[in-house]
């Protein structure tokens, strides 16, 4: 039962969004590009939780990661209509 509701969160972008926390990651990328460590410190929750949350983000195509050696750094979230065309 954990799968299915896994599934329909990270297919759909308004599933996506009903969580507060990546609302909130939305937020904090939009002052421009920034690690996974600095959303951490800035949002106070716990670093699995926000690689959790931004692993669905990306699977729906709200974020995109780019790798810098071993960090990983997610630019500002993709502007509404580069999203629109996937909903």
């Amino acid at each position: 039962m954990l799968n299915r509701a896994r599934s329909a969160t990270t297919s759909d972008v308004f599933n996506a969004i009903a969580e507060a926390h990546r609302r909130d990651i939305l937020d904090a990328l939009v002052t421009g590009e920034k690690a996974v460590g600095a959303i951490v410190n800035d949002l106070s929750i716990s670093q699995p939780q926000v690689s959790k949350h931004l692993r669905v983000l990306s699977e729906v195509g709200l974020v995109k990661c780019r790798a810098d050696g071993r960090r990983r750094l997610y630019p500002e979230p993709l502007r509404s209509n580069e999203t629109r065309s996937r909903i």
